[in-house]
């Protein structure tokens, strides 16, 4: 599998205070290039957060190819179970312990969190991206495809035991 991984201040320990959130999606998907923007805005925000009592912020970015994504969904979904719906890039959870991961969401989830929970970071109301249908991966559409297949299989059975 081929990933580029960014992990922050690897030298650096987490304390129990910390936040630590994980940004993971595919190559050129606008929403994951948002996410990783708001995560480097909540990273320069350790430069201040012993002043503005703010815990240490910790994030880690997991960027894989659109055609592993799939498999990668899938993998993440079955960690999380109320994930279910999630098709789409970006997955982002939270936690500095496997133990103790939470699912965010997309990148939606991640800006209103954000916005809660550090209401003086200058986050921007609107960001720049594409209709957004470049982060769509394939489990989406299977999950149409399968829909349209079982309704179809309906049809036809109940076509049948009417006709009889």
């Amino acid at each position: 599998m081929n990933t580029f991984s960014r992990k922050s201040d690897h030298n650096r320990s987490i304390d129990k205070n910390s936040l630590c959130y994980h940004i993971e999606g595919f190559l050129n998907c606008s929403y994951l290039n948002s996410a990783i923007d708001v995560g480097d805005k909540l990273k320069q925000s350790n430069d201040n957060s012993k002043d503005r009592d703010i815990p240490a912020v910790n994030v880690n970015v997991l960027i894989h190819k659109k055609e592993e994504w799939n498999d990668r969904i899938r993998h993440l979904q079955s960690k999380f179970s109320n994930s279910n719906n999630h098709t789409s890039s970006p997955f982002i959870y939270e936690g500095c312990n496997p133990k103790e991961y939470k699912y965010i969401g997309g990148y939606s989830n991640f800006i209103k969190l954000v916005r809660e929970r550090y209401q003086d970071l200058d986050i921007p109301r609107d960001i720049k991206k594409e209709s957004g249908k470049e982060c769509e991966g394939g489990l989406k559409e299977d999950k149409r495809k399968l829909s349209s297949l079982t309704l179809r299989i309906f049809k036809i059975l109940v076509s049948q035991f009417i006709g009889t």
